[in-house]
């Protein structure tokens, strides 16, 4: 199934984080990053789907791409500045 498919049923099902799981853990972290543009194509302010890149990106290796997608979580949403989210973008950047 193309990308841009995954992502109308991702958001559709309301489903962002385990389908994310999924794909990592099947060591499908470029579909995932892929899902997550898709996604943010048709709601470009959504914070979830910023974090769910990060995520693939950091399983990817490519730390630019994590930090860029952290900072756009803190743009759409500054409540999402938890714990967690300063270690990842500690580490990654």
């Amino acid at each position: 199934m193309r990308a841009s498919l995954w992502a109308m049923a991702v958001m559709a099902l309301g489903l962002p984080k385990r389908a994310f799981q999924l794909f990592l853990q099947y060591g499908q972290a470029e579909t995932a990053r892929s899902v997550a543009e898709e996604g943010l194509a048709l709601d470009p302010a959504n914070p979830v789907l910023y974090d769910l890149k990060s995520n693939a990106c950091i399983f990817l290796g490519d730390y630019a791409c994590a930090v860029d997608a952290l900072e756009q979580v803190i743009i759409n949403d500054p409540t999402k500045a938890d714990t967690l989210f300063y270690v990842k973008i500690t580490a990654t950047a």
